[in-house]
């Protein structure tokens, strides 16, 4: 059985995402390889940078006899060399997901909007620094 956040189907909604940006070379090329793309969770001992998104909220808008949601969805890049980098892709993300649409099965994507920003450092137990870099997109879907 598929998950499903407020009645979207995870793996169609997410599968848009990830077909988007890794069919972007001004994305992939600054990434570790074309398909350096996760949803929720790195591989153990893959090559950085990277780009990791995953639901944060979001759901049903009600505000018409339409069947209509907006998940938010957290995109950022992760970079193992420095923020200059991250930001980087943060900005070529932006440019690729800001006001542009998705093809979601079942679905009509009517805007994906950046809402907010993540930037932070992170420091693992190993020792190895990480920098974060990238938004909360709220898209919005209707049928």
């Amino acid at each position: 059985m598929e998950s499903a956040i407020q009645g979207v189907k995870v793996n169609v909604l997410e599968a848009a995402i990830k077909t988007k940006l890794t069919g972007t070379s001004s994305v992939t090329s600054l990434l570790a390889t074309a398909a350096s793309v996760f949803n929720v969770q790195i591989p153990d001992g893959y090559a950085f940078p990277v780009i990791v998104f995953n639901w944060q909220g979001g759901g049903d808008l009600n505000d018409t006899p339409t069947r209509a949601k907006e998940p938010l969805y957290q995109i950022k890049a992760i970079s193992s060399v420095s923020m200059y980098q991250a930001g980087q892709i943060d900005d070529a993300l932006d440019a690729v997901l800001h006001n542009v649409a998705l093809t979601v099965s079942g679905w009509t994507n009517y805007w994906i909007a950046r809402e907010s920003d993540v930037r932070y450092g992170e420091l693992t137990p190993a020792g190895h620094y990480f920098y974060h870099s990238g938004g909360i997109y709220r898209i919005g879907l209707s049928k």
